[in-house]
């Protein structure tokens, strides 16, 4: 899920500690897997939950992909800014080991710069985003259009 803060030019992202992909030391969108019997909705409200802590509110769908042949569908929603503070701590599996680290706000621009690392699919979804909301709004046109030119 994208959660943008406009007023802080930030996004809540998660570190990526999953054993599988922990080589690649990048940032992520909260998200994850849509379980049997699932909408994309309700999985991305309770990953939402697991991963940063709080309930996803003002779920709003703003760009679908996919990749590797159809292998890999991504849905990009636009999440309200948490109410509360964001976890402390990471997401761990069932099995006790870590998923994520704790979610923090990370500015746009050191995402876009390349002075954090979030993965390609992630930055170009979250990128798409960014250009939908700046044709939509000018108020966030002005303020984040310079990162996605």
């Amino acid at each position: 899920g994208v959660c943008l803060n406009a007023a802080k030019d930030s996004v809540v992202l998660v570190f990526d500690i999953d054993r599988k992909r922990a080589h690649l030391q990048a940032f992520g969108l909260p998200g994850g897997v849509i379980e049997d019997g699932e909408t994309r909705e309700k999985a991305m409200v309770r990953e939402w939950r697991e991963e940063v802590g709080e309930d996803a509110k003002a779920l709003r769908l703003r760009h679908s992909e996919s990749r590797e042949g159809g292998k890999f569908l991504h849905h990009f929603f636009l999440i309200s800014p948490p109410e509360g503070s964001l976890r402390e701590q990471g997401f761990s599996k069932e099995d006790g080991l870590p998923e994520t680290g704790p979610p923090e706000w990370i500015l746009l621009e050191d995402i876009f710069s390349g002075k954090r690392k979030l993965y390609f699919s992630h930055l170009m979804g979250l990128k798409t985003v960014i250009i939908r909301m700046t044709v939509e709004d000018p108020e966030v046109a002005e303020k984040l259009g310079h990162l996605v030119e």
